[in-house]
């Protein structure tokens, strides 16, 4: 399956005040999935929330930006 996410950064702003937290979608040793909905879209979107303590205490915040950057390109 090909997923395409795009976000135009000046139409879409998605802000903590304008999303909402449908349900959890799965848990990892770093963190955990949220689906949210934007309320100025009315789009659905996953959001990853990484638990920055255990990524600095295994050493791999270079892997994580690495990760984080291959969805921004």
């Amino acid at each position: 399956m090909n997923y395409k996410f795009e976000l135009k950064a000046d139409e879409d702003k998605i802000t903590i005040e304008n999303i909402k937290v449908m349900k959890s979608l799965g848990q990892g040793q770093f963190g955990k999935v949220y689906l949210i909905k934007c309320d100025a879209t009315t789009n659905y979107y996953a959001l990853k929330i990484v638990k920055k303590k255990a990524v600095i205490e295994q050493g791999i915040e270079k892997h994580i930006k690495v990760y984080k950057n291959s969805y921004f390109q």
